[in-house]
């Protein structure tokens, strides 16, 4: 389903770095990697040069490059890597270019120019635009609907974060980094069924050494001694502290308090409803109200009974990812959902109002 099933494009050398989520969607992947099962790094450090290591693989004789590629490490704990700013590579078959602030977007100011509503696009390797053209991703796609729909006088940017082999958490975490600072109008979360695997780095649990880091294979064939209640508590909270829930609540109520319309959309294929279930957040009374929810499955589909597009560039012939058609169809219905919102501004969040702080003297 997801990118991390893909990631082996990393090569050897990271191997172990990126066969964490897919391994939980994709165990045979696993197989095709070249990766020993027991390889680990000591420190988030060590993992970091495997992923900068070069290797005689690393430039193709077309001249494109792998995953490893495109990326560099990010000091975060929580980012780990992410995409090289101002790079024009070739990549899966297309040229891909970022950015100085290492998004797949057009340059862009930091200040926002008047009249502008920013749209910040999270998400991992469907949102980046895997495989398709620099101009196709549903982010261009979605920029280029919304600002023929209104015309002169207001413009539109949607700011693509998507990164390959992103996991929920650290899109989230991207975004306090990064995101914000761009002030945007609205924040989009693009939720991909098998959002909900490991990250790429997980505590060695099983070992003896607290600050080692394996892959997710190691992770769960380590075997934890039922006695041994403070590793399993660790792993408890570790494996809670990856949910995808808690990240988008952790987004939700910083959008809230700044009165940022915070959406979650989960790609229309048949395993919809069922990662929608699973985002506990979105059904519970106290955090559901954090976010609004966009089903846009009918709508995709409606236009793909339209044959607004060739059939057969709804999927990369290559893998699973979408084509440049689903791109299409995905930015289209993305714009009119921002646009009929826009159109009714009741839908929109309120700030939550800050606590009145009581006077020293109140009580005298």
């Amino acid at each position: 389903m997801k990118e991390k099933a893909i990631l082996l494009l990393f090569g050897s050398a990271c191997g172990a770095i990126l066969a964490f989520g897919s391994y939980l969607a994709f165990p045979s992947v696993y197989a095709r990697l070249a990766l020993s099962k027991g390889q680990q790094f000591e420190s988030i450090d060590d993992a970091r040069k495997a992923m900068l290591s070069g290797s005689p693989s690393d430039r193709r004789s077309d001249g494109s490059v792998g995953l490893r590629g495109i990326v560099q490490p990010n000091p975060s704990d929580k980012i780990i890597y992410e995409l090289r700013p101002n790079m024009t590579e070739k990549f899966e078959h297309v040229m891909v270019t970022t950015n100085s602030f290492g998004m797949r977007s057009p340059q862009i100011a930091v200040e926002k120019p008047p009249g502008t509503y920013r749209v910040a696009l999270l998400g991992d390797s469907y949102t980046f635009g895997w495989g398709v053209e620099q101009d196709k991703p549903f982010s261009r796609v979605m920029e280029n609907e919304l600002n023929q729909a209104v015309g002169t006088g207001k413009k539109f940017e949607v700011l693509n974060f998507g990164v390959p082999g992103y996991a929920t958490f650290q899109e989230v975490a991207q975004f306090f980094e990064k995101g914000q600072q761009f002030k945007p109008d609205a924040v989009i979360v693009y939720v991909i069924s098998n959002d909900f695997g490991l990250p790429f780095f997980i505590r060695d649990l099983g070992g003896n050494n607290p600050a080692s880091l394996v892959s997710a294979p190691t992770f769960h064939s380590a075997r934890i001694d039922p006695s041994d209640t403070e590793k399993l508590k660790r792993r408890g909270e570790l494996l809670r502290a990856l949910d995808v829930s808690r990240s988008l609540i952790e987004l939700g109520r910083h959008c809230r308090q700044e009165g940022i319309p915070l959406f979650i959309v989960v790609h229309p294929d048949s395993a919809e409803e069922g990662t929608k279930k699973r985002i506990w957040a979105l059904h519970q009374s106290k955090t559901k109200k954090l976010f609004s929810v966009w089903s846009i499955k009918e709508d995709y589909q409606r236009l793909v009974a339209e044959n607004l597009v060739p059939p057969d560039s709804l999927r990369l012939p290559r893998d699973h990812h979408p084509g440049p058609g689903a791109h299409r169809l995905l930015g289209i219905v993305l714009s009119q959902k921002l646009l009929a919102i826009l159109n009714d501004p009741t839908k929109l969040p309120r700030p939550r109002a800050q606590p009145l702080r009581k006077r020293k003297d109140a009580a005298s």
